[in-house]
């Protein structure tokens, strides 16, 4: 099913465009074709390297260390390696490398300064479950690869796309015994409630107020980022699209009026033709940002007194690093590639974990309660269409309530200088 074709016409007709609009049967609208990076949420986060006043204010986070509770690293990839990043590592940190298997010292450098792997729970249910256990921090499902150049990597010019419970508490109070400064959790695989009753209380002790954490539980109970859906909707009429779908061949997806255009117009000519035009990436579309249909809402399902989210950050096709040993299937053809597009609450969590280490950087002294205060108090609660940030509903877009978006959008500019600070220790 077509729904638009792409005709090449000379510059002299282009004006008569918008009368064509009004005056022909079936035109529905026309627009001059444009080709963009791939690569935007920096751009939909104010954060040019030649416009972002946090950057520049936190040094890029440069004496800041983050911790991501994953399921490894690939430390090979583009995205982790030291260039055009300070020659020294933080003098508080004193950490051995604990990589193991196929991960030695020689892998570490002064982007990625430390690895350790926590997998003694798992090491004893994978006979079980048929799976080979590998003491090793090197990532065996590339999901924390991934996470972790969404926080903290480098930049890749040209960068294109052609966990387990076991362990976590204890990577916990690793991870502030080695002076970590922000911790980054995106784990989707804890369904069970004593699993998160333990890190939680591992995460409220008076020592950990000092490091910032930013965590969910899985793709519906997600308790510091959700994720908005970027790049649906629009001014015009279109069909809202909330789940990736993924079909071998071209197509598109097209409302039930449409269709009967479309049938109408099969119907009428023995030989009916059309064509698919690929756009890529489209940036600034309006309405953005929107809070995806998978977002997490509030309030939590095992604490209902607690309310969630906090604030929503990208999280919807999201480029990010991606080891290259397997195949992936594009149709029938297998294809390499060291980058894939993700969506999900697991990409929104290190985007609001970066932001995280960015006002750390720039307040060193801040405490994480303030630095949560800073990051909710200034989200964004409109578009850039200067409306309320939607949802996507039932049939249409609708408002998104707080138990949606929670205070906003994540705005990091903004975050640098809030103005009025809510502060909190341990026994609030």
């Amino acid at each position: 099913m077509m729904m638009q074709f792409m005709a090449l016409v000379p510059p002299s007709l282009e004006k008569n465009f918008d009368a064509l609009e009004h005056t022909t049967p079936g035109f529905v609208f026309a627009y001059k074709a444009t080709t963009f990076k791939l690569t935007y949420t920096p751009e939909l986060l104010s954060l040019s390297p030649s416009t972002s006043a946090i950057l520049t204010s936190a040094k890029y986070s440069e004496d800041v260390i983050i911790g991501v509770i994953d399921t490894g690293i690939w430390p090979e990839m583009q995205s982790f390696r030291d260039e055009d990043v300070p020659k020294r590592i933080p003098q508080r940190w004193k950490v051995k490398c604990e990589g193991g298997e196929d991960f030695d010292a020689s892998m570490h450098n002064f982007k990625l300064i430390g690895a350790r792997y926590f997998g003694e729970g798992f090491r004893k249910i994978a006979p079980y479950f048929g799976v080979e256990y590998k003491p090793s921090a090197r990532d065996s499902t590339r999901h924390g690869t991934a996470v972790a150049s969404i926080i903290a990597g480098n930049y890749v010019k040209n960068a294109s796309y052609f966990g387990d419970a076991s362990g976590t508490a204890r990577g916990i109070d690793q991870a502030i015994a080695d002076v970590v400064d922000i911790i980054s959790i995106s784990l989707s695989s804890i369904e069970n409630e004593p699993t998160k009753n333990e890190i939680l209380k591992r995460l409220c002790r008076p020592l950990v107020f000092r490091d910032f954490v930013i965590g969910k539980w899985g793709s519906t109970d997600s308790w510091m980022v959700i994720v908005p859906r970027k790049g649906l909707g629009g001014e015009r009429d279109s069909c809202l699209i909330t789940e990736q779908l993924k079909i071998a061949c071209p197509c598109v997806v097209i409302k039930q009026n449409a269709y009967s255009l479309l049938l109408d117009y099969v119907k009428s000519t023995h030989a009916p033709t059309a064509t698919i035009t690929f756009k890529e990436t489209t940036l600034r579309v309006k309405p953005a940002p929107l809070v995806a249909n998978y977002a997490s809402r509030g309030p939590s399902r095992y604490i209902p007194k607690i309310l969630k989210p906090d604030v929503m950050a990208p999280g919807t096709h999201v480029l990010t690093a991606w080891p290259s040993q397997n195949l992936i299937p594009i149709g029938r053809s297998h294809l390499f590639s060291d980058f894939r597009i993700h969506f999900g609450t697991s990409f929104a969590t290190p985007h609001a974990a970066g932001v995280a280490a960015l006002l750390k950087g720039a307040h060193p002294k801040c405490s994480p309660a303030a630095i949560r205060s800073a990051i909710m108090t200034t989200a964004d609660i409109l578009d850039n269409t200067f409306k309320p940030i939607k949802q996507s509903g039932p049939e249409n877009l609708e408002v998104a309530l707080p138990l949606a978006m929670g205070a906003g959008h994540i705005n990091p500019n903004r975050a640098l200088d809030p103005g009025l600070n809510y502060d909190a220790i341990p026994r609030d």
